[in-house]
């Protein structure tokens, strides 16, 4: 893929990619897709924790994207554009949940990410119950600095919010965390 644009650079087959999306072409943006497949499930799973809502959810992002890619603006970097789709997308599929009872234990598919393998059970269980019991806005920040990489320009585009907001959001959102989880905030 890399010979399609001169240079080769990531960025700029990715935009490349992106403008040949935005104006039809439906291999780019199976393409672009595909690129970042994997990122956009871990994202989703460790949002959702529940194998039936996340497959839900990445097919009405992918969904989502397909239809509306013809409105994305030529040269604007994609990720944050294709993440604030996602992030809204599981809002929705959250605030769903809220209306709906949860599945028993045995059904849930708790498809725990790289974090939760790394924590013994216990502190697991209870570093997710508090990641899904913060406000969606403090959730995805987190999830999209921890889990995704973004830096914090990225998360600002994303939220369309300043690069210093996003800063301060991902500040805000860490300490709400540490004090749902029960931890110590040195900062208090």
């Amino acid at each position: 893929m890399q010979g399609d644009v001169k240079g080769g650079s990531p960025i700029s087959v990715e935009t490349e990619l992106a403008r040949k999306a935005s104006r039809g072409s439906r291999k780019a943006l199976g393409d672009l897709l595909a690129r970042y497949e994997n990122r956009l499930e871990r994202f989703v799973r460790a949002s959702l924790r529940n194998g039936a809502d996340a497959e839900d959810c990445l097919q009405e992002i992918r969904l989502r994207v397909t239809r509306s890619i013809s409105r994305f603006h030529d040269g604007a970097p994609f990720e944050p554009w294709f993440f604030r789709v996602a992030g809204n997308a599981v809002r929705n599929a959250i605030s769903r949940n809220r209306r709906s009872p949860p599945l028993p234990a045995e059904v849930a598919d708790p498809a725990p990410g790289v974090a939760t393998r790394l924590i013994v059970k216990e502190s697991a269980d209870a570093a997710w119950r508090a990641l899904r019991g913060l406000p969606d806005r403090y959730r995805e920040v987190l999830l999209f600095r921890l889990q995704q990489g973004l830096s914090h320009r990225e998360i600002a585009r994303s939220f369309e919010i300043s690069e210093g907001a996003a800063r301060v959001l991902f500040c805000r959102a860490l300490k709400a965390l540490r004090a749902a989880a029960g931890g110590s905030d040195a900062s208090s």
